[in-house]
């Protein structure tokens, strides 16, 4: 199996998690990812290791989203 179809597989099973949960808004597996940066950031992690986590190229991103975390 390709990397391109798990990925697209794993994203449909979380929009359908959301659906079969009934929540108001559509689910995307980006926002997990950025969820799980937030509950790092709450948890203590320093904004490189949380840069390295989300892929971002700049930690000036990171520090900015998640500055009012912690």
């Amino acid at each position: 199996m390709q990397a391109g179809h798990t990925f697209c597989m794993m994203a449909g099973m979380i929009e359908r998690a959301g659906e079969t949960e009934k929540l108001p808004f559509p689910v995307r597996s980006h926002m997990l990812r950025h969820r799980t940066g937030y509950a790092l950031a709450g948890r203590g992690n320093d904004a490189r290791r949380l840069q390295h986590f989300l892929g971002h190229a700049s930690v000036t991103n990171t520090v900015r989203l998640h500055r009012d975390v912690a």
